[in-house]
């Protein structure tokens, strides 16, 4: 069975964890990229196994 693994910036990047809400409180383009990177983040999982299932019919869910 295959798990949902999510990539969140700040556990990608610790280390830049203060930085990274500096930005995302001061730099609106920054928060616009920070937003479309964790929703890509957050429906990946369920779109690439939907697109398994279209691949593999015979595969029980």
């Amino acid at each position: 069975m295959m798990t949902d693994l999510h990539h969140p910036l700040i556990n990608e990047l610790p280390e830049y964890r203060d930085d990274i809400h500096r930005l995302k409180t001061e730099d609106h383009h920054f928060r616009h990229l920070f937003d479309q990177y964790h929703e890509i983040d957050r429906r990946w999982p369920a779109s690439n196994r939907r697109s398994r299932r279209r691949a593999m019919p015979g595969l029980r869910r």
